[in-house]
């Protein structure tokens, strides 16, 4: 009797530690998740330069199933966003850049391109969403990611600045303010 008594306290006391364990870890992870999160978003976007890079001719869809040229896009400087309906962070990002497309489209080609996998994203949700969310700026498809793929492009949302002869200023992969993609436009609409 006294034995099982003795591993019954030794069984409980087990449990505590490792439900101490997971706890503190869960606590960890979450601060670490947070930490990281604000850093990247400073690193990628205030401290780190991006490497500079020439935009290729890639052959994208329009919505209505049309193709066009990268190249069309020469007049003025171009504002590439990588994006999916499904990512979390393109769905905040979406609604500001439609604020900012409202405002500078005169000046800026504004060129929203879906991460069309053709499973994850297709061109019927890709289609939905804008719809359902009464965006007005165009999108485009890159289907089979073949855009992403040439661009070396990984993740969504990411944001490329560049000027109208195709040279990429910028690079930023994670979400930003409203107010720092303003002033990064406006930068970029000062280039010229």
């Amino acid at each position: 009797m006294k034995k099982y008594k003795n591993l019954t306290i030794l069984l409980i006391g087990l449990m505590l530690i490792i439900f101490s364990f997971f706890i503190l870890n869960n606590k960890l992870t979450k601060h670490k998740d947070k930490t990281v999160t604000s850093n990247s978003v400073s690193s990628s976007y205030s401290n780190k330069e991006s490497v500079r890079q020439e935009l290729i001719d890639a052959t994208l869809k329009k919505s209505d199933g049309t193709e066009l040229h990268l190249q069309e896009f020469n007049d003025k400087p171009i504002f590439i966003v990588e994006w999916a309906s499904w990512c979390p962070h393109c769905q905040k990002e979406l609604p500001v850049i439609e604020n900012l497309y409202q405002k500078y489209k005169d000046k800026i080609h504004f060129v929203m391109v879906n991460a069309t996998d053709g499973q994850k994203e297709t061109s019927a949700s890709a289609k939905l969403y804008i719809e359902t969310k009464k965006f007005t700026f165009p999108y485009y498809l890159d289907e089979k990611l073949s855009f992403a793929k040439q661009m070396n492009i990984t993740e969504v949302p990411t944001m490329l600045f560049s000027t109208k002869s195709g040279q990429v200023l910028k690079t930023v992969k994670e979400e930003i303010s409203q107010t720092d993609l303003e002033k990064e436009l406006l930068s970029l609409i000062s280039h010229q």
